[in-house]
């Protein structure tokens, strides 16, 4: 998050290396490498990651994020719809059905991400206003996010938000936040 992907990405590697049946350490694996916008390689990761663990729905629904980021829309939403129990999944289900013309569902998906995490999920809920082009929505999330949501501090890395960095509200976030925009160029 600070700039130093390729460092990040081998001190990850090299912790699935020593604990190869930790499904944790393949999951942070796949974020880093979707940080790095490595997003085939973070696929694969957290493959590894529910081949350990078929059941982890965090996993399936970062794995879902990530087919969404690659333009895999059915897959993402495949991934996604195993259950709707975490905001991973509630945001990658709303991205999907999004770009799948299932708008109402998706919708549903953010009122419930709204519903049951609140301010807690702005960070979430800013990536969501981003993906689907409505900046101003998701520069309010990204605000709220700096008082209630310690994913906030992900926003610099995070590619969901790649829509509105050139927006001076979320550099000035980025400014507030003291991290710097260490998305790859």
């Amino acid at each position: 998050m600070i700039g130093r992907t390729d460092a990040g990405i081998e001190a990850t590697r090299r912790a699935t290396q020593l604990d190869p049946l930790w499904v944790g350490g393949y999951a942070n694996l796949g974020i880093v490498l979707q940080w790095a916008r490595r997003y085939n390689d973070a696929i694969k990761a957290f493959n590894a990651a529910l081949a350990i663990d078929p059941g982890n729905s965090r996993v399936a629904g970062m794995r879902g994020q990530t087919y969404y980021l690659i333009g895999d829309y059915e897959r993402a939403r495949a991934s996604c719809e195993i259950k709707r129990d975490t905001w991973d999944l509630q945001v990658c289900l709303a991205l999907a059905y999004n770009k799948l013309g299932r708008h109402r569902d998706a919708e549903d998906q953010l009122m419930k991400l709204e519903k049951d995490g609140g301010e807690s999920a702005a960070s979430a809920i800013a990536e969501i206003y981003a993906q689907w082009g409505d900046a101003s929505k998701a520069l309010e999330w990204l605000e709220t996010a700096l008082k209630t949501d310690d994913g906030v501090f992900e926003s610099g890395v995070d590619p969901f938000l790649d829509p509105i960095r050139h927006e001076p509200r979320y550099q000035a976030v980025q400014q507030k936040l003291g991290v710097p925009d260490s998305r790859p160029q």
